[in-house]
């Protein structure tokens, strides 16, 4: 008697580059960043071609700030994303 697998073999290859740009004003910092990525999933037995990841994220742009005052550190973060 065989058992059966639910797991298949395959590969996932991801690619991508990131770009980052940093300021400080004083008591205050900024952060922007960028993220060009593919993540790509091959499997033999289950598609002739590969396919995108379920988390495949093409672009990513981020925008981080801090502000230094008396005794706190306040900030705020933005990201927008693309689900492709």
């Amino acid at each position: 008697k065989s058992v059966a697998s639910n797991f298949e073999r395959g590969d996932a290859t991801a690619l991508g580059v990131d770009f980052l740009i940093k300021k400080r004003w004083k008591e205050f910092r900024t952060w922007l960043s960028y993220t060009l990525s593919d993540v790509q999933y091959k499997f033999i037995e289950f598609a002739d071609e590969p396919f995108q990841a379920p988390y495949n994220q093409p672009h990513i742009f981020k925008w981080v700030n801090t502000l230094s005052w008396k005794k706190f550190e306040i900030s705020s973060s933005f990201k927008f994303r693309d689900n492709n």
